[in-house]
């Protein structure tokens, strides 16, 4: 067995299904063996520096979960996980912390007909794991969907997980952001929309909001999402 052959022995093993940085392979010759291999079909060129080794990947999600670097399925993506894809979205959001890898992941669905939305964030949000996948946890989703006018996505993902939530906790993330556009906090975004979700509760919270636009937004948005119940 000649260098190259042991080469893509350990790269097969160690990186099959997933994108790989060639300076992440700490090998003297890893470009000039990526470059081999790739004339060979054994592994596919994606952008500069960055290879896809290749793997069994049945579908998007199977591709997510086999490739390495660390990614998070993220605001309506996420969303479409805690509401039980209640509102379905074909593009992924995806945050990374590596801009380089985000590019190359960006190339590698564009290949494939899959829209990757990518976030380069300083700091990946707290996430859990589902089947290999992170995914961002659920009460930052729901504050980043509120804030982001998607009041469908967040109050599906709020409304299908209501016994789990720790709703003062959540009021309290909320009064520290806005309506993206407006002065409207999240805090009061978040109180008026689970009072319209829930009446006529006896657990009702405080629910009045000044900006009509708004509230008849929400109300849109939370009409759809009773379905739920």
């Amino acid at each position: 067995m000649n260098y190259l052959e042991r080469f893509y022995g350990r790269l097969n093993k160690d990186w099959h299904g997933s994108l790989v940085r060639i300076k992440s392979l700490n090998h003297p010759y890893a470009k000039e063996f990526m470059h081999e291999l790739s004339r060979k079909g054994l592994v596919e060129r994606i952008s500069w520096g960055w290879y896809w080794v290749p793997d069994n990947v049945k579908d998007v999600w199977d591709f997510l979960a086999h490739d390495r670097n660390i990614k998070i399925l993220a605001d309506q993506t996420a969303a479409s996980f805690w509401n039980g894809d209640f509102v379905h979205r074909d593009a992924y959001v995806i945050k990374v912390q590596d801009a380089s890898y985000g590019k190359a992941l960006a190339a590698f669905g564009q290949k494939r007909g899959w829209n990757f939305h990518i976030k380069v964030v300083p700091q990946l949000p707290p996430y859990v794991r589902k089947n290999g996948v992170l995914i961002e946890a659920l009460e930052p989703t729901i504050l980043h969907c509120l804030q982001e006018w998607s009041f469908m996505d967040g109050f599906a993902a709020l409304y299908a997980n209501k016994r789990r939530i720790d709703l003062n906790r959540l009021l309290k993330a909320g009064y520290w952001r806005r309506l993206s556009g407006t002065n409207v906090r999240v805090k009061k975004v978040l109180e008026y929309g689970y009072s319209q979700l829930t009446k006529p509760s006896s657990h009702k919270i405080g629910s009045r909001l000044n900006d009509r636009f708004v509230a008849q937004e929400i109300d849109e948005a939370v009409e759809k999402v009773a379905d739920l119940g």
